[in-house]
């Protein structure tokens, strides 16, 4: 017998790693959150006050969890100076953990230049 029954989807699904919803580091708003964003496509801009409209839990809720998906290194917000060097908050979302990925060690400079590269 069937316990779990999924659709054949042919379109319009995502393929997600198993352990983003087995990681026991998160809770279930931050692994539902993650879904969601990973579901989005590679150049989707990620912003707090859309989150925070798809969702009846609030701003508090939606910062709590993105905290935790920071502290976890699934989700790395950087400042960027704009031309009018107005300053600005660019999010980028990873399917897991980014464990040698900090500022502390420069890599995530690296990563940065690399993607502003292609």
């Amino acid at each position: 017998m069937k316990y779990i029954n999924r659709s054949n989807a042919k379109e319009n699904y995502t393929v997600i790693p198993n352990a983003i919803s087995n990681d026991e580091n998160l809770s279930w708003g931050a692994r539902g959150l993650l879904l969601y964003l990973l579901t989005k496509s590679e150049d989707w801009i990620c912003r707090k006050a859309d989150l925070i409209k798809q969702t009846k839990a609030g701003e508090r809720v939606v910062e709590r969890i993105l905290k935790e998906l920071a502290d976890n290194k699934y989700l790395f917000r950087i400042r960027i100076r704009g031309i009018d060097n107005k300053f600005s908050w660019e999010t980028h979302v990873f399917d897991s953990p980014q464990i040698n990925l900090s500022f502390e060690n420069n890599k995530w400079k690296e990563f940065y230049k690399s993607k502003a590269e292609k």
